[in-house]
C-alpha cells in the first residue's frame, strides 16, 4: 500500500516517542494497523489520520488516555519544521471519537 509522505511523518513523530529498545517492533505494528485503517475506510493511499487511528489501536487500553492526547502535543512541534503540514493533511476532530 502507498503512503503519503505526511503519513510516513506522522508515523516517524510517533515511533521517536518510543524508547529505542522497542521502535522496530513499535514501526512495524503501527505500520500494519495504519494500512489496515486506510483499508476500513476503502483508501489505496495511507494518510496522516489512519496513522493515528492505527497508533491508538496499538496502544494498550491503559495507556489510550495518554495516547490521545500525546500525538497533538509531539505532533504540533513537527509540523511546525514539515513542508505540507501534517496537521493540514489529518482530519483531528473525528479521530479521537
Amino acid at each position: 500500500m502507498e503512503w503519503e509522505p505526511a503519513a510516513e511523518g506522522v508515523l516517524r513523530a510517533l515511533v521517536d516517542m518510543v524508547p529505542e529498545t522497542m521502535r522496530q517492533l513499535a514501526k512495524a505494528t503501527a505500520r500494519d494497523e495504519s494500512e489496515l485503517a486506510a483499508q476500513d475506510r476503502g483508501a489505496a493511499i495511507v494518510a496522516g489520520e489512519d496513522v493515528i487511528r492505527g497508533w491508538i489501536r496499538t496502544t494498550p487500553p491503559e495507556q489510550r488516555d495518554d495516547a490521545r492526547a500525546r500525538p497533538r502535543r509531539e505532533l504540533h512541534r513537527h509540523t511546525e519544521r514539515s513542508a505540507g503540514g501534517v496537521l493540514r493533511a489529518c482530519s483531528w476532530s473525528s479521530m479521537f471519537v
